[in-house]
């Protein structure tokens, strides 16, 4: 549904796919000179690739605890980053959706990318943990938990310059690899870590900062019906762009096909 979407939509921009080796035959079923699908293994070090010892949802590391499969798909993000050969990387979840054409010039100006940054927002309940931890990863003081301004939505549109910038401080800070850092926070956010990265050591040098929300949600559990998609789209504003309705809806992908015309 995604890649169906960004066929549609997006203007010049590759949709690369990272996903497990036990599913790369079947995302490389999808015939598109739009599709890049890489193997996390590919990008991920060797010493997480070794401890898939559980289920997908659970990751066993000897030399950690456990990583979850949350953890685990923000690794994806930062070491596809860290070792990408395009400078600028637009993440999206997947089950978004772009409903508006959207290109380069929309994420990337004067050289610099656009980051999401709101004052204000994500001042509570687990956005504070994972400021606290992204402040201990980036070996900086802190007198409340809170450090301003939040960086989560979609789409996030990242510098690989900066990411490998970030893995350099964690690593000079802390004399070990960052992902092992990383692994020992069991709260942990990569928006609120590349982000409070930036604020904190670029500002706005080398980063475009926004507060504008590009994205409409919907995260409620129950499904929505083909009247509520209708809904639910007529109620987009004209610069929301990408739409996510979250997996753990049920929410019936065929009607959301239907609807938004893909």
């Amino acid at each position: 549904m995604l890649h169906q979407s960004v066929v549609k939509h997006a203007v010049g921009i590759l949709h690369v796919v990272v996903v497990a080796s036990k599913d790369f035959k079947l995302f490389t079923k999808i015939k598109s000179s739009k599709l890049l699908v890489v193997k996390e293994q590919d990008i991920l070090p060797e010493w997480i690739n070794k401890g898939f010892d559980f289920l997908r949802h659970k990751l066993f590391l000897s030399r950690t605890f456990f990583i979850r499969g949350w953890i685990l798909q923000q690794f994806r993000k930062l070491a596809f980053c860290a070792n990408s050969d395009w400078r600028f990387v637009v993440i999206v979840d997947s089950d978004s959706l772009f409903v508006k054409d959207v290109s380069v010039d929309d994420f990337i100006f004067d050289g610099k990318s656009k980051l999401f940054c709101q004052k204000g927002r994500g001042a509570y309940g687990m956005h504070l943990k994972w400021h606290e931890s992204a402040m201990k990863i980036l070996a900086l003081k802190q007198k409340e938990q809170y450090t301003g301004y939040g960086y989560i939505t979609h789409p996030v549109c990242w510098d690989s310059e900066l990411v490998n910038a970030l893995k350099a401080h964690i690593e000079d800070s802390h004399k070990g690899s960052w992902l092992n850092i990383i692994s020992r926070y069991y709260d942990f956010s990569e928006y609120t870590l590349y982000g409070i990265y930036c604020k904190k050591f670029h500002n706005d040098s080398d980063v475009n900062f926004s507060d504008e929300i590009e994205m409409k949600a919907y995260w409620d559990n129950s499904p929505m019906t083909k009247h509520d998609l209708v809904k639910f789209k007529a109620s987009l504003r004209g610069d929301e762009k990408l739409v996510m309705i979250s997996s753990k809806s049920r929410t019936r992908v065929d009607h959301i096909k239907e609807v938004f015309k893909l």
